[in-house]
């Protein structure tokens, strides 16, 4: 942070946190950072929680990951798609503009539209598996 002088607007806490003190951090965020892994089967199920919190968002990611996927569905957030083969420096610059952006909006609380996000939801996903295991039962009797 002060490398890139934003030393006044990044707070650091190392710490393990509750996951609703963690809900609560997020809502009274101004601005979100979720970096990425390089690891190919990194997914970041905390995501939503994020997402939720309808604040501006920048997410620094593995091109692969499925992360990319759900916010360019959601058409949520500055994605910043990584590649572990180029250089850190070619996304820096990408990075800080979005950062610069979000610190000129006056406005911090983000759009997200309801509709794109019901495939995530919990009722959405539950739909889904009882769906799956019905069909399971109906191929389990016909045997």
């Amino acid at each position: 942070a002060k490398k890139f002088a934003v030393e006044d607007y990044v707070t650091e806490i190392p710490g393990r946190i509750s996951y609703f003190e963690t809900l609560n951090l997020l809502k009274r965020s101004d601005v979100l950072l979720v970096p990425g892994s390089v690891d190919t089967s990194y997914t970041a199920s905390k995501i939503y929680p994020y997402i939720l919190a309808c604040k501006p968002l920048l997410a620094v990611f593995y091109y692969k990951s499925s992360v990319v996927n759900v916010l360019e569905q959601l058409q949520f957030g500055k994605l910043v798609k990584f590649d572990p083969m180029r250089s850190s420096e070619d996304y820096t610059e990408e990075c800080l503009k979005y950062f610069n952006d979000i610190l000129a909006m006056k406005e911090k609380e983000v759009y997200l539209d309801k509709n794109l996000f019901h495939c995530y939801t919990d009722q959405y996903k539950t739909e889904e598996q009882v769906n799956f295991f019905g069909q399971v039962l109906k191929q389990a009797e016909k045997i």
